[in-house]
């Protein structure tokens, strides 16, 4: 999205049609441009809450995992 919007800016005869890529998605109302950081928020909300982002509340420490390697005879 930043490349092509940006390659649009500099050189707008590459793209003589509004697209939803080109200039930032202006002719969308940004839409194209602020979908994609409100997902990363989201998700990130959400493994927060869900205690998987490493270190965080639900995770185990690996000294509190069973071993569970065969012993070799």
């Amino acid at each position: 999205m930043l490349a092509v919007g940006t390659w649009s800016v500099l050189d707008p005869a590459s793209f003589p049609d509004a697209t939803v890529w080109s200039t930032y998605g202006v002719g969308y109302g940004f839409v194209p441009l602020v979908l994609p950081v409100f997902g990363l928020l989201w998700l990130r909300r959400w493994s927060r809450r869900s205690g998987t982002v490493s270190g965080g509340p639900g995770t185990v420490p690996a000294a509190d995992l069973p071993d569970l390697r065969r012993e070799q005879d």
